[in-house]
């Protein structure tokens, strides 16, 4: 779910605001920004505020639960996760391959 892109010529910059679905472990909504500044040696993949968006269960409420993800995937958040340990690890396995995925992708372009 691509939700805008802005392309500044004179910088050669773009930053893109997307959302990708994630479906493990659970279903939710992971919305990032990157940015990609190119030049004559190749490019630069920049990724800044990646939050999740969880439904909540019990439903008190109709909005949903946001994460950042430093509340999710960082090292030290996994270290102190508790019983929500396992769900981080996933959470942050999942971050990693979608995000690795767009490297790739960007890398076979340039």
């Amino acid at each position: 779910m691509l939700a805008g892109i802005r392309y500044d010529e004179a910088a050669r910059t773009i930053t893109v605001s997307n959302r990708t679905e994630l479906q493990n472990p659970e279903k939710m909504v992971m919305s990032y920004r990157f940015d990609v500044s190119v030049n004559n040696a190749g490019c630069m993949l920049m990724v800044r505020d990646i939050s999740y968006q969880v439904n909540q269960s019990n439903a008190a409420s109709f909005f949903p639960k946001v994460y950042t993800a430093e509340q999710i995937i960082t090292d030290q958040s996994l270290n102190n996760a508790g019983s929500e340990a396992e769900w981080r690890k996933a959470v942050r396995r999942e971050t990693l391959q979608t995000l690795n995925q767009l490297a790739a992708e960007l890398a076979a372009i340039f």
